[in-house]
């Protein structure tokens, strides 16, 4: 497992899919470059699966979505992951990730008992589908169940367990 770093300015001047790996990119948006590189390691040596960790200082402020978009976009791999500078990786965490999904799954919540249960802060998407289904709103907003709050940045959802449960297309 691969860990890189880049600023948010250097991701951009990347061509759309040159960043390519076998395996999985997950992508890291950061602001805080302590955590960033605790969780980064931490994640590379406990994923026990081939791919890339892009960590990606968000220097514009662009927030974690925008960032996490940029990376998909500019990025080629299988699978394309997406979590926070704040994220604890268990042992074997991505190669279990992706037994769960198997070859049928095409997207996986980690979900790590916050918010109930109810919502998947970070997640796993096999990339031929989410280039299919994830529209222009965003890549994390096309989970089934999420709406947007109309007087905040949180999300709501309809109850639904997510605890690493693959979910079928």
């Amino acid at each position: 497992m691969q860990i890189q770093y880049l600023t948010s300015k250097e991701l951009s001047a990347y061509e759309d899919h040159s960043l390519a790996t076998e395996g999985v990119i997950i992508a890291m948006p950061f602001t805080n470059v302590d955590h960033a590189q605790r969780a980064a390691k931490l994640m590379a040596s406990r994923a026990n699966a081939p791919g890339m960790i892009l960590c990606i200082q968000d220097e514009k402020e662009a927030g974690f979505i925008a960032v996490v978009n940029r990376a998909f976009a500019k990025t080629q791999s299988a699978y394309f992951a997406y979590v926070a500078q704040d994220a604890l990786a268990g042992r074997d965490w991505l190669k279990e990730a992706l037994t769960a999904m198997g070859d049928s799954k095409n997207l996986l919540g980690f979900n790590d008992g916050k918010w109930a249960g109810a919502l998947a802060g970070f997640g796993l998407a096999r990339r031929s589908w989410a280039t299919q289904h994830m529209t222009v709103i965003s890549f994390t907003l096309a989970i089934k169940g999420i709406t947007p709050t109309p007087s905040s940045h949180s999300w709501r959802c309809k109850p639904m367990p997510m605890h690493t449960s693959p979910i079928a297309s």
